[in-house]
């Protein structure tokens, strides 16, 4: 089958359009314009995979942990026996930070 060119004018602001819309599908504009004008289905690839998703939520409630065990260390609220309490604490959090960082990466459980 031989190929055939098609040309088309359109403004620099509508080329800058098309190229940000072909790009948001993973698509060439060349791509783009075939299937646009075809009429077939054009998708926006995801640029944030679930998984990564799944990660920032976890990192976010990490993050607010966190700031829950400093505001109760400048607070004074684990008294005399604040330092076997706060080793307890960052160890939990650094398994929940390893757990976070083998499912980002796509590793089983436990492996770095």
């Amino acid at each position: 089958m031989q190929q055939q060119i098609v040309k088309a004018r359109v403004s620099a602001t509508e080329a800058e359009a098309i190229k940000e819309l072909a790009q948001a599908c993973g698509l060439t504009v060349a791509e783009y314009l075939r299937r646009s004008a075809l009429r077939q289905e054009l998708r926006p690839v995801s640029k944030v995979p679930p998984v990564n998703l799944k990660t920032a939520v976890e990192l976010g409630r990490l993050g607010s942990n966190l700031n829950q065990l400093a505001k109760a260390a400048n607070s004074g609220k684990f008294g005399p026996n604040f330092g076997p309490r706060l080793a307890e604490i960052l160890g939990n959090i650094q398994g929940e930070i390893r757990t976070a960082r083998s499912e980002f990466l796509g590793l089983p459980r436990g492996k770095k």
